[in-house]
């Protein structure tokens, strides 16, 4: 009993609706019972919209053949059934011989059933016949180098008239194509969430916490609802350049050695190919992580971001961190700032101050302050304009980088000077270098805008800041949050520290060392102290303190 093994290869899904599959199964049927052949158990072998230009199908249903050959498991003398040799490779000529010849030599009658009849090829085949042979590799093989030739042409072609007319239909997931008009246009419920991650990103928050928000407020995932949002997802949107109307065309390559496709940019981004759905000065401080606060969120914030201080809160008495203490419901409950070393039992006294009474001293205080002067010994002239200057020298550094090279370009195509070899790996180094100038540059572009504009006018950068904090009582769960972490932002823009000065149950406010009073103690950024004595319940005495002074 002789063995009949079968291949099918098509190299487009769109030809298995077309006739391709059946014309190719008759053929084989056909063979077998005129050759009265048994097709062994599993001698289906397929490769169904696998191309063979490249050997694709080497790591697919052919390479499973294979395979099975080396394994022992198809006997010596078996058939491998095909409608022709363009089905097995459509690869260089001396590749697809060495893929036939393979075979051959492992024992396999290679049949293929083409319009002028069965051939098979084995170890008895004449030399007329292997011309053939070698003339339809060579066939295939320039078919389908033409065909790629004429794909990659007909590309080129598209992306010069990108500016003005779209290479394809294919759209971001915040856009779609519109037929009629042939334009892309925003999907406005994406637009609105794309603008709340960059909302919360600008605002301080870490990709995690922008995926927990997105997730708990109903802003579906764009490509799987049910999965919801993944940090990865977040990160790429947050750099896509699409954003801004970018448009980076990319080609397909392959490693000659294995076969793989990788997909790289081709050529420069073309400006204005997409609707631009965000504010370039956004994107830039939010896509360099250079604009996130001082003190980063640590630790659980719960919905509204219950401590606006924390990670820039401290004990005055020993200089361990504030830690926020819910105490629940009740007249007896609340939330409080206590030591986080007293709250473990180690070297200070368990005293609670309860928080919401802390952040309205602590607004209050601020309420007072020529906030301009603040920021001002912060965000200096001199700061900025040293940053520009830094500018300015990364610009420079990046043409001369970008005329050499277009010099060494013009060398390679002309073939001057050095070897081709030494070219490129010069124009190889000079490549990463012109990438990593152009991200410094647009590094220090976003510390620039970081900074943020000049304050010039106190009384309304006060009112901007305290409008934060009234907002918070007339706005929806959602609205809170993003609201005061805003506010922490601005918070933390002015101050470096806070340090508590609670006073336990029955302690005295005088004792030998002075008032013992409850108190803050507020270290600004350009390195000023204040004082902030509460008085009652509505109101604050402040002073400047000396540097460094430790009053008790």
């Amino acid at each position: 009993m002789t063995l009949a093994y079968t291949y099918i290869r098509f190299s487009t899904p769109d030809q298995a609706s077309g006739n391709s599959l059946d014309r190719q199964q008759l053929a084989i049927d056909e063979f077998v019972r005129t050759h009265n052949l048994t097709l062994a158990p599993s001698s289906a072998f397929k490769d169904l919209g696998i191309s063979g230009f490249r050997g694709a199908n080497l790591r697919h249903g052919l390479g499973e053949f294979i395979a099975e050959v080396d394994a022992g498991k198809v006997p010596r003398g078996s058939y491998l059934l095909m409608e022709s040799l363009d089905r097995m490779s459509r690869q260089r000529v001396m590749e697809s011989l060495t893929l036939l010849l393979s075979l051959i030599d492992k024992g396999i009658k290679v049949v293929t059933l083409g319009d002028a009849g069965a051939r098979v090829l084995d170890k008895q085949t004449d030399l007329p016949t292997l011309f053939m042979t070698l003339s339809t590799m060579h066939r295939a093989n320039d078919e389908s180098e033409m065909k790629s030739m004429r794909v990659r042409a007909a590309w080129q072609a598209k992306r010069r008239h990108a500016a003005i007319k779209p290479v394809s239909r294919r759209a971001p997931e915040w856009l779609y194509f519109d037929d009629r008009e042939s334009v892309f246009k925003p999907v406005p419920e994406r637009v609105n969430t794309i603008l709340k991650m960059f909302e919360l990103a600008d605002a301080g928050l870490g990709r995690g916490r922008i995926v927990k928000f997105l997730n708990t407020n109903g802003f579906p995932s764009f490509r799987s609802p049910t999965q919801g949002w993944q940090a990865s997802s977040v990160s790429k949107l947050l750099k896509n350049r699409s954003l801004l109307g970018y448009y980076q065309p990319h080609c397909i390559s392959y490693d000659e050695n294995t076969g793989v496709k990788k997909r790289t940019p081709d050529g420069e981004e073309i400006a204005n190919y997409y609707p631009k759905v965000i504010d370039e000065g956004l994107f830039l401080r939010v896509s360099a992580k250079k604009y996130s606060p001082v003190a980063p969120l640590v630790g659980r914030q719960g919905k509204s971001l219950s401590n606006l201080f924390t990670g820039f809160i401290y004990c005055h008495r020993c200089g361990a961190p504030m830690s926020l203490a819910n105490k629940g419901q009740g007249t007896k409950g609340g939330r409080y700032l206590v030591c986080s070393k007293a709250r473990r039992g180690m070297n200070c006294k368990y005293r609670a101050w309860n928080y919401d009474d802390v952040e309205m001293y602590v607004l209050y205080a601020l309420r007072q302050l020529d906030l301009a002067a603040v920021i001002a010994g912060v965000d200096t002239d001199e700061r900025r304009q040293r940053i520009r200057t830094d500018v300015a020298r990364a610009a420079v550094e990046l043409a001369k980088i970008e005329a050499r090279l277009s010099e060494l370009s013009v060398a390679l195509v002309e073939g001057q000077g050095a070897s081709i070899r030494t070219l490129v790996n010069v124009v190889t180094k000079l490549e990463l270098s012109h990438e990593e100038k152009k991200n410094e540059l647009e590094a220090l572009k976003a510390q620039e805008l970081g900074l943020g504009a000049p304050i010039k006018d106190p009384a309304t950068y006060a009112q901007g800041l305290l409008q934060l904090y009234d907002q918070m009582y007339s706005v929806n769960d959602e609205d809170r949050y993003v609201l005061r972490v805003r506010l922490r932002q601005q918070i933390s823009r002015l101050l470096e520290k806070i340090e508590v000065m609670a006073v336990g149950k029955d302690e005295p406010i005088v004792t030998s060392k002075g008032n013992n009073s409850a108190k803050l103690f507020l270290l600004f950024k350009d390195g000023c102290r204040k004082l902030v004595l509460p008085i009652g319940k509505n109101a604050i005495h402040m002073e400047d303190l000396p540097a460094h002074s430790q009053p008790d």
